[in-house]
């Protein structure tokens, strides 16, 4: 967030006056979600702004996540959100087998526009903002539990309140991920969700 600084967040790595949760993004468990509806899985498509920091450096991530489980992404830039639509039919004529999801404001921005892509093509859509699976055509997402970051951030804010002060404190890291997905978007794409992942779901959109 604003203000945290050199991640991860701790004691003297962020500015004096500001505390609060920090999370990367959990890519690499996106990935294994892909992997575990469709085991066979080999290329996803990643639509980025690489002038973003925090856009490249969650690419960073989930490159080296990519390459350590056998999974090639395959990139495709964009300079704001009124290209994704574009950079999405792209990457739909090189035939990635899925579509994944990385912290991009351009790509939160139009990330119907993927949904839209992946439906009409029949590509599964992967996600790590939890909102998002109401979106037709997002299969499942895997993202932080947002209840669990606000009450995190209250206690720091108690902590605050009560006279410590915000120097001495260290970041905290989310945790707790929620994974949602969508029989609907399954049944329209042709995607058969294995039980055990609806077993566990936190949420399944029927």
């Amino acid at each position: 967030g604003a203000g945290a600084g050199t991640p991860p967040g701790g004691v003297g790595q962020h500015r004096p006056n500001v505390v609060g949760t920090i999370g990367t993004n959990p890519v690499a468990e996106e990935l294994d979600l892909a992997r575990e509806i469709k085991p066979a899985l080999k290329t996803v498509g990643l639509i980025y702004n690489p002038g973003e920091p925090n856009s490249e450096y969650e690419a960073k991530i989930l490159g080296k996540a990519a390459q350590a489980r056998g999974i090639t992404v395959v990139q495709q830039a964009v300079a704001n959100s009124g290209e994704v639509l574009q950079a999405a039919q792209a990457l739909a004529e090189k035939k990635v087998e899925a579509f994944v999801k990385i912290g991009d404001y351009a790509t939160i921005q139009a990330f119907s526009s993927i949904c839209k892509v992946g439906l009409e093509n029949r590509i599964p859509v992967y996600s790590v903002d939890p909102p998002d699976i109401e979106l037709p055509g997002c299969l499942a997402v895997i993202g932080w539990n947002y209840r669990d970051d606000g009450m995190a951030a209250g206690r720091l804010a108690v902590r605050v309140l009560k006279g410590e002060s915000p120097a001495k404190m260290a970041f905290e890291p989310l945790t707790k991920t929620d994974l949602l997905v969508s029989e609907a978007t399954a049944r329209a794409i042709g995607v058969t969700l294995p039980p055990p992942l609806l077993a566990r779901a936190n949420r399944v959109v029927r």
